[in-house]
């Protein structure tokens, strides 16, 4: 997850130097001066002649990532972009095969993730940051998983009157596929002004480029092609069964020649100074004219490019939206100072009273997260501290911790049980009623989730509201720690959940609840549904780099302090000095320190040997995964040279 944020990328206007010879050289349209307006401007904001309110500190004119048109690219740049897409489809998914059971790629997680957002990040305020987010974590896939040295690549609409002579649909060996084979079909009432289109001159199967007879997996779900076509059903209601198929193509000029020619993206930009109408018209479309968003997905069209939650199942899904995010980009850098923190608009599609998005909403992306932005080390590492201090100080009512895929903890079965288990030990004076609410229902245990609170928890602890001469024993019990919600299961436990937790500000007792998570649809949902003001939100990502700092020197000190002494090595050990170049190593992952730590300690009496190793880094700022990389390779170095050993 991510704070929402301005992504610091420069797209090329120009030509390149050294370009395919199949690129076309087309005269220069309103759309290019904008973009040259505003890449100006984007560089002013990098030299710090000009200020856009963000918090830019390492990002330069020499270092900032550039991102080409597909048609710039030369030969050899397409095939790497080409190769590192087919890696990602040839690599296993991360994703539970139990409850994504048609996720059978790196390339298929992206679609699930889709699938999961789609009614959060359309025509919402998170549309354009959260794509921005998801197109980033593509490319940086891309580029840490497969190989890929370049950027990705956009796809300008209107540099190409007929996409299918453009080199990204021409079906040459340096392109995305051609248009699928010709198949009689009908057209179709497309966008949200349901326009009947008519059918392109393709329909079946892409036969032709480097992803020719490419399967697809996921889906459909809301198919947007002539029924005659008769495009599988997913086996599951939601499309995340296995449905193997081929990727359909209905490659078409309709979009391109009448509302996504290059005035028709000029005029979009200058059309408004404020995100929420340039947000809704860049998405909404009218019976004069789609909207350049729907444009480019239906001039790919077929399945599932034209399926609106399964289409980045699609490869040029990620072109596309590359130049969505370029659009964007051009809109905000014409005013840097006015526009780049702009954030506007709903949070859930359809529901125009839904809460209002932040500029610090996160941005979920699960699974498909670049490592060192998930958040998940660092929330845990919280939420086990908090849990130990009020334990120690017994303060503590009941924890429990959330495992995706890790038995019983990994679904909500026995979670109020456990902390109606803990609550009995932890306050003496609710152990009776616990007992009662046994005693009267014996298989309280098999029961639906709401009784089991209200039988095990909520009640008992609500008889105690009374008993007045039990109140200093009442005031000591302050906190309920719950970690990793958003690792249940099961999402509809995970919003009763929310509910059911939200009931305790109806207590006469003093009980907080800390619950950690990361931000997924069900966890907002849930918390959506619960007033602002009985609950607080911490953001991980909002916390100065300088606070995330003291508490890994902290966290060292106290951890490294026990690890001497359960050694012998002397009072102090290592020294100031050591803990802050571990500090420094760490480069704010907890989940680093805690890593060393664990490594430190395992070594037994070789543990100054393994703290020299962990001392071991660079000077230089380097991206978080590499500080992760480096620790897991020496840990795995280590390992198996002693197991060799034994």
């Amino acid at each position: 997850m991510v704070s929402t944020k301005s992504w610091v990328t420069v797209f090329l206007t120009s030509l390149a130097s050294k370009l395919a010879l199949s690129t076309p050289v087309d005269k220069r349209g309103p759309d290019d001066d904008l973009a040259t307006t505003a890449l100006n401007n984007a560089y002013k904001v990098l030299n710090g002649t000009l200020k856009d309110g963000s918090k830019i500190t390492t990002c330069t004119k020499s270092n900032v990532a550039v991102r080409k048109e597909y048609g710039d690219l030369s030969l050899d740049e397409r095939t790497d972009y080409i190769n590192a897409v087919k890696c990602l489809l040839a690599a296993p998914s991360k994703l539970s095969a139990t409850q994504y059971p048609g996720a059978k790629n790196r390339f298929d997680d992206f679609v699930v993730v889709h699938i999961n957002m789609t009614m959060h990040v359309h025509d919402t305020a998170n549309f354009l940051h959260w794509h921005r987010y998801y197109i980033w974590a593509y490319e940086t896939a891309l580029r840490s998983e497969c190989n890929y040295k370049g950027y990705q690549p956009y796809w300008n609409w209107g540099k190409y009157p007929d996409p299918n002579t453009s080199p990204i649909f021409n079906g040459d060996a340096y392109s995305m596929g051609g248009n699928g084979e010709y198949v009689k079909h009908a057209g179709y009432a497309l966008g949200m002004a349901s326009v009947n289109v008519p059918a392109g001159n393709g329909g079946g199967c892409v036969r032709t480029g480097p992803f020719a007879n490419m399967t697809v997996n996921l889906g459909p779900l809301a198919p947007s092609v002539d029924p005659n076509l008769k495009i599988p059903k997913n086996p599951r209601a939601d499309g995340y069964g296995y449905n193997p198929r081929c990727l359909r193509r209905d490659v078409n000029n309709y979009f391109t020649t009448r509302s996504s020619r290059p005035v028709d993206i000029a005029n979009h930009i200058k059309s408004t100074s404020d995100i929420e109408v340039f947000e809704t018209t860049l998405q909404k479309d009218v019976q004069s004219a789609f909207s350049l968003h729907t444009g480019g997905h239906y001039s790919i069209w077929g399945d599932p490019g034209g399926d609106f939650y399964v289409s980045p199942a699609e490869p040029v899904f990620w072109l596309h939206h590359g130049q969505v995010d370029r659009h964007w980009w051009i809109w905000q850098n014409q005013d840097p100072a006015n526009r780049v923190q702009q954030y506007k608009g709903g949070t859930v599609m359809m529901q125009p009273n839904s809460p209002r998005g932040k500029i610090t909403d996160i941005q979920e992306l699960s699974v498909v997260a670049p490592k060192g932005f998930g958040g998940i080390a660092r929330k845990s590492t919280i939420a086990r501290t908090i849990a130990r201090r009020y334990f120690d100080q017994e303060r503590l009512g009941a924890s429990f911790f959330f495992s995706r895929g890790g038995g019983d903890v990994g679904h909500a079965g026995k979670f109020f049980t456990s902390l109606a288990s803990q609550l009995a030990h932890n306050v003496p004076h609710v152990h009776q009623f616990i007992s009662d609410a046994i005693t009267e229902q014996n298989d309280i245990a098999n029961q639906s989730l709401r009784d089991q609170w209200r039988q095990l928890v909520f009640r008992p602890l609500s008889r105690l509201d009374g008993r007045s001469s039990l109140s200093s024993h009442v005031l000591v019990v302050d906190a309920l720690v719950v970690d990793a919600l958003d690792e249940c299961d099961n999402e509809n436990h995970i919003r009763i959940i929310l509910q059911l937790l939200a009931e305790t500000r109806f207590l006469q007792v003093r009980l907080g609840v800390l619950i950690t998570s990361t931000p997924e649809v069900p966890i907002r949902y849930g918390f959506h549904q619960i007033p602002d003001s009985e609950y607080r939100d911490f953001i991980l990502h909002d916390i100065k780099a300088a606070t995330v700092d003291h508490d890994i020197f902290i966290f060292l000190y106290q951890e490294m302090g026990l690890i001497g002494g359960e050694y012998a090595l002397g009072t102090g050990w290592p020294g100031e000095q050591a803990l802050r170049q571990l500090v420094l190593n760490a480069n704010g992952l907890f989940i680093w320190a805690v890593t060393a730590c664990r490594f430190i300690r395992e070594g037994r009496w070789y543990v100054a040997k393994r703290l020299s190793m962990m001392l071991e880094g660079s000077t230089f700022a380097l991206a978080p995964e590499h500080y992760l990389n480096n620790i897991y390779t020496t840990v795995l170095k280590i390992t198996i040279h002693e197991e060799y050993l034994k």
